[in-house]
């Protein structure tokens, strides 16, 4: 090996923006190299960048808009496009404009890329760049080099035919799409280069579908020169494939639509039963119902899985098919439906009749058809408004009659709309299992992320990962993978490099990520606590027994057998903390909280006001545990009367509604309902009962203590002279409210900065004034009946 010494060390990535960039060449290996390349090594095999003839080593850029201004490309040449500086074109010997180039680069998972593309010159680009499309960077590995090989046209080889076979699947698309997107393929391969197993990218009407050319049988003519001795003659190793040349007029092009193994057989990644977290019950319950085998068993002949979004069905079902040794063949409700009369009920036939024969070609191996989201597929007769999803329920109920047996082939169905599924279809002999996949529960949570951070460098022990699991209450299993996904994010973005996750990184995570199923009800909560409440102890103890109690003291409960009070409605006059209580309960909880204003539920529409109370209800569910809190219930919940007109039947609607997702047929678990109003004789009698409102909690008028705290609070954030008498203030607010006092302490203020825009505190003639101007407003006839409410109900 020679060394030769050039001005200062090879930099690849200080020249990539460099026009000012110039090549100069080694006396010894006789390669163009950079001009302020050092230690300059001479060999066969270079890192750095080069120019030679018929080769180079440049750095990678993005196709630019600009570089296509003045050419007439079609579309769908213009990826194909390979951009070099003339000066390096000139280098490279003898290739010119238009000429196919072969293009080698290392894709990120360190693998060879062969890309053919055709040499344009553009005098924007620096001498060491070369520009390619985005398809073919977003392949590359992080060193964003790539090499170019200049292919002799003597070395190309003319063939008689070539073959296409469709990589993606293409059962969706009809016998005259098909047609229409072989004329156009053909249009595009017209005087292409191409080589054996090469993926031709076709874009048809946005979607892209991959074709793969089939490896060519002709042989070489006898005079030509043998062309693995030529690639090595161009530094070109053995392991390249041949090149032909698509002639118009003399290559026949064929191209097949169906794969070469059986339709719609996708390979998935392999996944086992120790990759899913939590389902320790479901993943029992589905081996026991695919691997017995005793002799009197009658297994399923269709299992479906229901549950929300998110939950592992999908992947339950991977690794289950993963478990037994069973290939999934997989039908897609968005790719059966046609527009053409009866080929999508022809899709489904072709299907179910290669699932006969497979099955008879091998007895032993067990075939899951999977369904996924089977309500597209097979609706709710009822809710069927074409006669197209007639016929396909139809059809495809007749075909599970006919052809399933549940010994070698079962079909498998998921959906997150139970009740959309047709009913027909669900009855024995066609679905004979119905498995619940819910949310997971605090353990499954810790399990998943247990699993989850095997793969990412982290820095917590079992109990932090325990305090997160405890947090996340409503999170589904892909809610926790964008967790850990965003908490990556942040540990990244910290300017210390190879950082693990840390649980100040969950933290902030926390703060972005919430449950997929509140979403569309998610708010944002005043930061509140408890701190900043004056008084109201026992209507703390209250909540605290029916929110903290059920999650940090089940088992108690359990060994007592007692039932937690579901709901709680706070009543008292105005502005006594009950809304500012609620705050503070979505503050301290971190449960999933829900706040309802009242008069939103109401709509117009008939039976609309009714679908909003349980849709309100199915999530709060869905997100368990979790807090509804109705503030002024009164306007939703006002007493049933006798009255016929329309405004007052929809009210009564909404209350049996409200009644029934309370305390019905179907239990409410984990959620806790929180109300509040200021009118309680106003609010029908139904809801006052025990298992719906079990806790009715007077929140009356601060009295001397409560009143004491208040001010203290206020006066931790504001500025008071030293002669004001905190006590005397709690003697002249008799009668007043929390909100009063709050206002009496703010126009404290605002008059000291009316007397002096710079005054530094608030003094005592300030808040006299105050006083004068602020009186309260509780009326002692509101008051009475609060208290006779009181007496009637118990506090």
């Amino acid at each position: 090996m020679r060394t030769s010494k050039t001005r200062s060390s090879l930099n690849t990535s200080s020249t990539n923006n460099e026009s000012s960039f110039r090549w100069q060449k080694c006396s010894q290996c006789l390669k163009s190299i950079p001009f302020n390349s050092d230690n300059h090594q001479c060999s066969d095999e270079l890192n750095g960048l080069f120019v030679e003839h018929n080769q180079a080593r440049l750095l990678v850029q993005e196709h630019k808009s600009d570089y296509f201004k003045d050419l007439t490309f079609p579309s769908f040449i213009q990826t194909d496009i390979v951009f070099i500086s003339p000066e390096t074109m000139r280098l490279l010997g003898d290739i010119h404009r238009n000429d196919h180039i072969l293009l080698i680069s290392i894709t990120k998972d360190q693998q060879r890329l062969l890309r053919i593309g055709l040499l344009w010159p553009n005098s924007f680009l620096a001498d060491n760049q070369v520009a390619i499309s985005r398809t073919v960077i977003d392949q590359l590995s992080e060193q964003q080099m790539i090499e170019l090989h200049a292919i002799p046209k003597d070395h190309i080889l003319d063939t008689d035919n070539i073959t296409l076979r469709a990589v993606t699947p293409c059962e969706s698309h009809s016998t005259n799409e098909r047609r229409l997107i072989t004329i156009c393929l053909k249009h595009q391969l017209a005087n292409r280069i191409v080589f054996n197993e090469q993926h031709i990218d076709f874009v048809y009407l946005g979607q892209s579908i991959i074709f793969r050319i089939e490896p060519q049988q002709q042989q070489q003519p006898i005079n030509d020169i043998n062309l693995i001795d030529s690639l090595h003659s161009l530094s070109l190793d053995s392991s390249l494939p041949k090149f032909y040349r698509i002639c118009p007029l003399t290559t026949s092009i064929n191209i097949h639509f169906e794969s070469t193994t059986v339709n719609n057989n996708i390979q998935v990644k392999s996944i086992s039963l120790s990759d899913i977290g939590g389902l320790k019950k479901e993943k029992s319950d589905l081996i026991d119902l695919l691997l017995t085998s005793t002799t009197n068993y009658i297994p399923p002949r269709g299992i479906l899985l229901h549950g929300p979004k998110g939950c592992g069905k999908t992947m339950l079902i991977n690794a289950i098919a993963h478990e037994i040794s069973a290939t999934i063949i997989r039908i897609n409700p968005s790719d059966i439906y046609s527009r053409h009369y009866g080929e999508s009920e022809t899709k489904l036939k072709h299907l179910f009749a290669q699932t006969t024969m497979t099955k008879n070609n091998n007895l032993k191996k067990k075939y899951l058809l999977i369904v996924e989201n089977i309500e597209s597929l097979c609706p709710n007769q009822e809710r069927i408004t074409q006669q197209l999803e007639r016929r396909l329920t139809t059809t495809f109920i007749e075909l599970l009659d006919r052809y399933l047996d549940g010994k070698n082939i079962f079909l498998i169905a998921t959906t997150n709309r139970l009740d959309s599924v047709d009913t027909d279809l669900r009855r024995p002999g066609r679905i004979d299992e119905e498995i619940e996949i819910g949310i997971p529960n605090q353990q499954d949570r810790f399990e998943i992320l247990k699993i989850k951070l095997q793969t990412i460098s982290n820095d917590l022990n079992e109990e932090q990962l325990k305090l997160v699991a405890e947090r996340t209450h409503g999170f589904s299993g892909s809610d926790l993978e964008n967790l850990c996904r965003k908490a990556n994010h942040y540990a990244r973005i910290n300017k210390q490099s190879n950082i693990n996750i840390n649980m100040e990184h969950f933290e902030n995570a926390l703060i972005v990520i919430r449950p997929s199923s509140m979403r569309e009800v998610i708010l944002e909560v005043p930061k509140v606590k408890w701190s900043d409440i004056g008084g109201q102890h026992e209507l703390r103890k209250r909540l605290e027994e029916m929110v903290v109690w059920p999650l940090k003291y089940s088992h108690a409960l359990d060994r007592l057998n007692v039932q937690v009070p579901k709901g709680i409605l706070m009543y008292g006059p105005p502005g006594c903390s009950k809304t500012m209580i609620a705050k503070a309960i979505a503050t301290e909880s971190d449960l999933n909280f829900i706040a309802v204003k009242g008069p939103e539920l109401f709509s117009k529409w008939v039976g609309e006001s009714e679908r909003a109370v349980r849709e309100l209800f199915r999530r709060a569910r869905l997100a368990a545990p979790a807090i509804i809190f109705f503030d002024e219930i009164d306007a939703i919940a006002n007493s049933r009367s006798n009255s016929s007109n329309s405004q007052s039947n929809v009210s009564d609607r909404v209350i049996a509604t409200l009644l029934i997702e309370m305390d019905g047929i179907e239990k409410l678990k984990g959620v806790t309902i929180i109300a509040a109003t200021n009118r309680p004789d106003c609010i029908d009698p139904a809801l006052m009962r025990p298992g719906r409102f079990d806790r009715l909690v007077y929140v009356p008028l601060p009295d001397e203590q409560t009143r004491l705290e208040i001010f203290q609070i206020r006066f931790r954030r504001s500025p008071i002279h030293s002669n004001i008498q905190i006590e005397r203030l709690v003697e002249l607010t008799k009668n007043y409210s929390g909100a009063e006092i709050t206002a009496v302490c703010d126009e404290a203020a605002l008059i000291a900065l009316r007397d002096n825009i710079d005054a530094p505190h608030i003094e005592w003639h300030h808040f006299e004034r105050a006083l004068a101007s602020i009186k309260p407003r509780t009326s002692d006839e509101h008051i009475r009946r609060l208290d006779a409410f009181t007496k009637q109900h118990g506090k």
